[in-house]
């Protein structure tokens, strides 16, 4: 499934524990809603920032596929795209 249908999906239940711990206040709620779509999207949003980056330069571009031949990078990128 691709990241932003996943990051759609998620947004209902999100913002219903927003509301759950909010109450009835939509300031409240929105602040809840933020937290937990930092908590759950924030860190990944960030590395997708490094790694386009990255990919704009040519030099830059050869250092993300160094990075991307090794095995912990793709395994760091995998628990991270995944989590």
């Amino acid at each position: 499934m691709g990241e932003g249908i996943a990051r759609a999906l998620a947004a209902g239940p999100m913002i219903f524990e927003a509301f759950k711990k909010a109450g009835t206040s939509p300031a409240l709620a929105y602040r809840e809603y933020y937290e937990l779509w930092n908590r759950g999207y924030r860190f990944r949003q960030n590395l997708g920032n490094v790694l386009r980056a990255l990919a704009a330069r040519r030099w830059t571009a050869s250092l993300a596929i160094a990075l991307f031949s090794r095995q912990r990078f793709q395994d760091f990128l995998l628990k991270a795209i995944h989590s």
